[in-house]
């Protein structure tokens, strides 16, 4: 799948977000979990952010929290590649997780695609992280 949108011109696009949902709870230093999100088999998708929404503390007490010292690698199955050299640090998508990272230019994925995505924590209070992409499908009119 070619990751341009060139032949995707004239396409009709629905808005549409994929979420990973709350990751496994983090606890300690150097752990990490993988939240995995399915594209539907219905039609491509078209991705133009990504945002990254980070709780820490105590169960039924978390706080949503603004900078979170942790990593996080995205891997694509589709051409089975990361998105990143080496795992690297949530902020640079999050930034202080007011506005959504842009992907310029946006990514295309093909249908029936699992993009696994690891968080790695490095704090040790406990720790949950959601990725939600932003974007659309694409149907041929």
């Amino acid at each position: 799948m070619n990751n341009t949108d060139l032949k995707y011109n004239g396409w009709r696009e629905e808005n549409f977000f994929y979420t990973t949902g709350w990751s496994d709870p983090m606890t300690a230093i150097a752990q990490t979990v993988n939240s995995q999100i399915e594209i539907a088999s219905d039609s491509i998708f078209k991705a133009y952010y990504f945002t990254v929404a980070v709780r820490q503390g105590v169960l039924g007490a978390e706080l949503l929290v603004g900078n979170w010292a942790g990593d996080i690698q995205i891997n694509d199955s589709s051409i089975g590649k990361n998105f990143f050299n080496v795992p690297g640090p949530i902020n640079g998508i999050q930034g202080d997780g007011q506005f959504p990272y842009n992907l310029a230019p946006p990514r295309i994925f093909a249908s029936q695609v699992t993009m696994v995505i690891s968080f790695t924590s490095n704090v040790a209070t406990r720790t949950e992280v959601n990725l939600m992409i932003h974007g659309a499908k694409l149907f041929q009119n």
